[in-house]
């Protein structure tokens, strides 16, 4: 009897967006789901070297993937987080750290008591310096955390720089393993199914199709069947976040082997260095209204940590999402699903997250309209979220240096990211609408590192003032946080010793 279960699904696109669908469903599904990769031979996505965030670990985890293989065949390395450079002023740095600062050992949480001490005390050291994660970056060092919570070392987390052509590869390898068919093929166009608007086939070359039940559309931004098939609309971010260009290099090693990432705030953008095993990758994220290719390229030039190995490349792109992810028999990831651009290293996260939400709400065959209205609503709500965090590093700047810096200080929020910057200026609070993929500490890095400092703090700890030594505690948390870090291998040793890829 027809138990209307999924037997097959097409993937439509490659690159590591297709092959990352590629790979988890051919784990998770198993040999009873035929999963085909169709590769369109398209430039499917904004590509780049890869910074990642730590929830990637549990989906390599889920793959039964090996992290030291993983790490020495995508030439990677280690990520603590992200420094900031010049965002808030010119001249500032700060940290965002995978992890936690310091240790809670209150009722009131760690940050306000160091709101407290430091409007009593301007020596209090900066917020920085209670980060497990800040204090090892810093030093250069490395070693995974501690299982024991009541460590110190427990309290960081880290995630990977990665080569983005060599982790496609690696995910490639994985997914054929596993049974997944590919093809490569132009498409030439897409046939619904005249009742219910679902793909039926993909015409392909060479007079081939291709059929299935539930087609995954990573066809990035062309959107080739979300978009080009079933006409969904794109809601346009631009008006929060500005810019829409992309430059790439690749270079040299040089300057340090660190363990994070750095993004420096330019005129026109921002410049990221991502360091790898083989060579250090950088790109700049400008704003074409006020920056031409040629004086980009020249600014990206200018500030390479070595010899460029390759001519820089330029791609458009436009920040927003389309309104709806899943529809019909088609579920968009990647470009197709929307794009933010790489501040944060969201890239990979949400393909990982859509993927994730799939498998939580595995449809029929009839694809129920419950199913994809409940997928669309936590998606949107994700990406809106995410867009939030990234739009509150461009309107928490003080300079007005630029014509770029000056429109962003004065632009507009939305009323979402309105209500929390409200909450952190006027007591300190960190308030959010629920699960998101950046916590609280990520949004206390910004807030304070780009010198939004609250008119006041929780009064809960004015009155357990007198009950808590908390200048105490804090001293002996930055103490202690120094110690351990002494104590550790550094970076390049713990790769040497764990990880090393293949000599170049």
């Amino acid at each position: 009897m027809d138990n209307c279960n999924i037997r097959s699904v097409a993937i439509i696109g490659g690159g590591v967006v297709g092959w990352m669908s590629a790979a988890f469903l051919s784990a998770m599904l198993g040999p009873s789901i035929v999963v085909t990769l169709i590769d369109l031979g398209e430039d499917n996505d904004v590509s780049f070297d890869e910074g990642s965030i730590p929830p990637l670990k549990a989906f390599h985890h889920q793959l039964g993937i090996n992290e030291a293989d993983l790490i020495a065949k995508t030439q990677g390395s280690m990520k603590l987080g992200t420094q900031f450079v010049n965002w808030g002023a010119l001249g500032d740095r700060y940290f965002h750290p995978h992890g936690a600062y310091g240790a809670e050992f209150d009722a009131v949480s760690l940050h306000q008591w160091w709101l407290k001490a430091r409007a009593l005390n301007p020596d209090t050291p900066p917020l920085d310096d209670f980060s497990m994660a800040w204090v090892m970056a810093n030093e250069g060092r490395f070693s995974h955390p501690s299982p024991d919570r009541r460590l110190i070392h427990s309290t960081f987390d880290y995630a990977y720089h990665l080569d983005a052509q060599l982790y496609c590869d690696y995910l490639a390898n994985y997914a054929r393993l596993k049974g997944v068919i590919y093809i490569e093929s132009a498409l030439n166009d897409v046939e619904l199914d005249g009742d219910t608007g679902f793909v039926r086939r993909l015409n392909l070359a060479q007079d081939r199709t291709a059929e299935a039940d539930l087609f995954i559309d990573c066809s990035g931004s062309k959107r080739r069947l979300i978009g080009d098939a079933l006409g969904t609309e794109f809601d346009d971010w631009s008006n929060y976040l500005p810019c829409d260009r992309l430059m790439t290099v690749a270079c040299g090693k040089g300057g340090s082997f660190s363990p994070y990432t750095r993004i420096t705030a330019r005129d026109a953008g921002w410049q990221w260095r991502i360091p790898l095993q083989h060579r250090t990758s950088m790109g700049y994220v400008f704003a074409s209204q006020f920056m031409t290719d040629e004086d980009a390229r020249a600014s990206l030039m200018d500030n390479l940590d070595g010899r460029s190995l390759n001519d820089p490349v330029v791609k458009s792109f436009v920040n927003g999402r389309a309104k709806q992810t899943f529809i019909k028999n088609i579920v968009a990831l990647g470009g197709a699903a929307g794009f933010l651009e790489p501040l944060e290293a969201t890239c990979l996260h949400m393909v990982q997250s859509g993927l994730s939400r799939l498998l939580a709400l595995w449809p029929h065959r009839n694809c129920n309209p419950l199913i994809t209205r409940e997928y669309n609503a936590l998606t949107a709500r994700e990406w809106d979220l995410a867009r939030d965090f990234l739009i509150l590093h461009y309107k928490a700047t003080t300079r007005t240096d630029s014509l770029l810096w000056r429109a962003c200080h004065s632009m507009d929020v939305p009323e979402s990211l309105e209500v929390r910057m409200q909450h952190w200026l006027s007591s300190g609070r960190l308030v959010s609408p629920g699960s998101e993929v950046f916590q609280s500490a990520s949004w206390l890095s910004v807030f304070v590192g780009q010198g939004l400092i609250p008119t006041a703090w929780d009064p809960l700890a004015d009155a357990r003032a007198d009950r808590v030594d908390y200048v105490a505690r804090l001293t002996g948390i930055k103490r202690v946080i120094d110690e351990t870090v002494a104590q550790l291998p550094l970076h390049r040793d713990w790769i040497d010793k764990h990880a090393r890829g293949a000599k170049t």
